[in-house]
C-alpha cells in the first residue's frame, strides 16, 4: 500500500514536472523552503524555553502562576523565506537547464569533466549568488536596516559560503552524474532541506558561525 501511494505520488509529480516545469519546481523550492523555516523556529523555541526554566533553576525563583512562552511561527519571516525559495526554484530551472548545456560542451555525459564542469560552476557562480540573494532579500522582506543587511554579509556570508564548500560539491557531484537535468533541482532542494534550517537560524538569531562576530 505504501509502494502503491509512493508510486502515485511521483507520478503525479512526474505529469506535473512534465507539463508545467517552472511552476512545479517553484512551489517545490517554496514549500521545502517553508518547512526548513518551520523547523527552525520550533528549534528556537524549545531553545528558548529550556535556557527559561534553567534561568529560573539557577536564581530559585518561586512561583504559583505557570509562565507561558509564546511559540507562534512568525508569519512574515515563514512569507519571505517562502517567497526566496519559489525565486529560487524559477531561477534554478533555468540554471540547471544552461548549466546541462555547458557541461555537455565539456565532454561526454556522466564523464569526469561533465560532473566536474557543473559542480564547479555551481560552486563558484551559483552558491555565492544565491548566498548574497538570500541575505540581501530575505532581510529586505523583513524590514530590516540597510546596517543588518551589511552586518550579514560581511560577518556571515563567507563563514556560510565555506560551510556549502565543504558539504555541497560531494552529494551535487552524485546528482549531477546520475540524475536528469529536469530532477536535480529537486533532488538538491530536499538535499539542501536541513541546509535551508540552517539559514534560516543564520538569518534570524545571534547565534554564529566559527569565524563570524557576534552581533
Amino acid at each position: 500500500m505504501i509502494r502503491r501511494l509512493l508510486s502515485g505520488v511521483l507520478g503525479k509529480y512526474e505529469f506535473l514536472l512534465s507539463n508545467y516545469p517552472i511552476r512545479t519546481q517553484a512551489l517545490t523550492s517554496g514549500v521545502l523552503a517553508l518547512v526548513g523555516d518551520v523547523f527552525t523556529q520550533k528549534l528556537e523555541d524549545n531553545i528558548r524555553d529550556k535556557k527559561e526554566r534553567e534561568k529560573k533553576l539557577l536564581s530559585n525563583t518561586q512561583s504559583n502562576e505557570t509562565e507561558h512562552t509564546s511559540n507562534s511561527l512568525d508569519i512574515r519571516r515563514n512569507a519571505s523565506i517562502t517567497v526566496f525559495g519559489l525565486w529560487y526554484g524559477w531561477w534554478g530551472h533555468y540554471w540547471y537547464h544552461y548549466l546541462d548545456t555547458l557541461a555537455h560542451k565539456a565532454g561526454k555525459i556522466g564523464s569526469l569533466k561533465f560532473v566536474g564542469t557543473k559542480v564547479m560552476a555551481e560552486q563558484v557562480f551559483w552558491n555565492p549568488a544565491t548566498l548574497v540573494a538570500y541575505f540581501v532579500s530575505v532581510s529586505i522582506m523583513e524590514g530590516k536596516s540597510k546596517e543588518f543587511i551589511k552586518q550579514k554579509m560581511t560577518e556571515d556570508f563567507a563563514p556560510t559560503l565555506a560551510i556549502e564548500l565543504a558539504t555541497c560539491p560531494a552529494l551535487t557531484a552524485i546528482i549531477f552524474k546520475y540524475s536528469p537535468v529536469r530532477y536535480q533541482l529537486a533532488f538538491i532542494n530536499v538535499m539542501e532541506l536541513f541546509y535551508d534550517a540552517f539559514l534560516s537560524w543564520i538569518q534570524h538569531n545571534g547565534y554564529h558561525l566559527p569565524g563570524a562576530k557576534h552581533h
